[in-house]
């Protein structure tokens, strides 16, 4: 059998995925540990989908086979989901952001399981895909649509009416809330203008967020380099075939994917964006996963004595997060800058003991204020409030972001000493131990609390109104030290 075909079927396989407790499914849809004999086939039979969307449909399911050990989703997600999706509203996928396959995974599964009931989506993608020879066409052909960045007012006319007929048409919308692919796994702060667009229209909508989860991504190398300062690559069918041929080569290994959909978010005229957005986003960190590949890779690089794998696990599930397990941890330890990414797949859910043991420290407030879309809940196991592990498990995830805090402020100097050539770009180059991202927001920390302005140059910084104040931020970043 090629596939499931009923939302009823469960195979025994997917019934031992559900082992972490959270009585969550996990469906198999691709990857290597998918029994499918034949995709061409596969792909023929399947009812929904234009020839160029079959196309993409079959090269899809072969990468994946190609990178990946499997691919899941969660059914009993998007099927509760469903259930409260009014009849007749205007549908808008809204998956997380993380590498180029985040375009094509989800209709990818709306192709692979029909019975979902969705309908393959029309894409917004950045208007550099349509220029690429040959595929920029199939794009188009496969549901795309191009949006340019930093719209002048005639670009946004042109875009509502092209959304405006889309939605007249009841068409199924994919946008990118976060706008661009996030290099360090963060959840960056959600953009508004496609979703204005369709506010515009009148027509009531539900967002489905959905909640792409990766051992490790395909880009990872370029990504690896721009948070080490360089700049971002241009999009080229050079770079592509490169990657192509890394890929047949078997150097692309990805591990586990895991897609999973949240509560459904009503958006309709009246609606304030910012509280949509803030609700969509809340969603996405919510459903994104763990795996014990990102686990382990916690404990090898920031050992806590008394802790192991199980230990870590079971304290986040304890605090509403999910561990899928993974063999991927067996090709090899990542290096100290990936795993400081993949901690943004799970250390969110300990935000609220952070805040509160961090009171007074600015690095870790204004880190949890900026990306701690989730306010998870109130804790319910006991034994987790009074275990001093968690104590040092908090002091070793944020200790490296106060450390760069601490380092921008001490860039800086005193008062008055020249700003020039200090920019988050240089301080990382000269520090590769630093975080580009953590960087970055202790500017932005600084400059919201008028201790820096904003240069003439873009990326440029001047002393403020309350510039003497820097002393006491450098001196509020410090931390404990960790138990040994």
């Amino acid at each position: 059998m090629d596939q499931p075909q009923t939302r009823l079927f469960r195979s025994t396989r997917d019934l031992a995925h559900t082992a972490d407790g959270s009585g969550a499914s996990e469906v198999c849809v691709g990857g290597r540990a998918h029994a499918r004999h034949s995709h061409l086939r596969w792909v023929l039979r399947q009812p929904n989908g234009t020839g160029v969307i079959r196309l993409f449909g079959y090269v899809v399911a072969k990468v994946l086979r190609r990178t990946a050990d499997e691919v899941t989703f969660d059914q009993d997600s998007f099927d509760s989901a469903l259930d409260h999706v009014p009849d007749g509203t205007l549908v808008i996928i809204a998956p997380s952001h993380r590498s180029y396959i985040d375009f094509l995974l989800c209709s990818f599964l709306f192709f692979a399981r029909p019975d979902l009931g969705i309908a393959i989506p029309h894409i917004a993608a950045a208007e550099e895909f349509s220029k690429i020879p040959v595929l920029g066409w199939l794009f188009e052909k496969a549901n795309a649509f191009f949006v340019k960045r930093g719209m002048r007012k005639k670009d946004y006319v042109e875009l509502t009416a092209r959304v405006t007929e889309l939605v007249r048409h009841k068409q199924t919308l994919q946008i990118f809330l976060e706008g661009t692919r996030s290099r360090a796994r963060q959840f960056l702060a959600p953009r508004h203008g496609l979703l204005k667009c369709i506010q515009e229209t009148g027509q009531p909508a539900t967002i489905l967020p959905i909640a792409i989860s990766y051992d490790r991504v395909t880009e990872e190398a370029s990504f690896l380099d721009e948070l080490q300062g360089d700049p971002k690559p241009e999009m080229m069918l050079r770079a592509l075939t490169a990657w192509t041929t890394r890929m047949l080569r078997g150097q692309i290994k990805i591990g586990r994917v895991h897609i999973a959909c949240g509560t459904p978010i009503k958006l309709d005229k009246f609606d304030h964006l910012r509280s949509v957005t803030g609700a969509v986003m809340g969603q996405l960190q919510q459903k994104t996963v763990a795996t014990t590949f990102h686990l382990q890779s916690f404990l090898e690089h920031d050992p806590i004595e008394g802790a192991d794998l199980d230990w870590l696990r079971a304290a986040i599930v304890e605090r509403g997060g999910r561990v899928l397990d993974s063999e991927c941890g067996a090709r090899g330890k990542p290096g100290d800058l990936l795993e400081r990414c993949m901690r943004y797949q799970w250390m969110h859910v300990f935000y609220t003991e952070a805040r509160t043991a961090f009171l007074e420290n600015p690095a870790v407030q204004h880190h949890i204020a900026r990306n701690g879309f989730l306010q998870t809940p109130a804790m319910s196991g006991e034994h987790f409030r009074s275990d001093p592990r968690i104590d040092d498990l908090l002091i070793r995830i944020f200790a490296p972001i106060c450390r760069d805090y601490a380092l921008v402020a001490d860039s800086l100097g005193d008062p008055g000493d020249a700003l020039d050539g200090i920019t988050a770009v240089e301080i990382v180059r000269q520090h590769p131990s630093a975080f580009l991202p953590d960087v970055e927001a202790a500017f932005e920390a600084l400059v919201s609390q008028r201790i820096l302005g904003h240069g003439e140059a873009r990326g440029t910084y001047r002393w403020s109104r309350r510039a003497d104040d820097i002393y006491a931020f450098r001196r509020g970043c410090e931390l404990p030290v960790a138990s040994v």
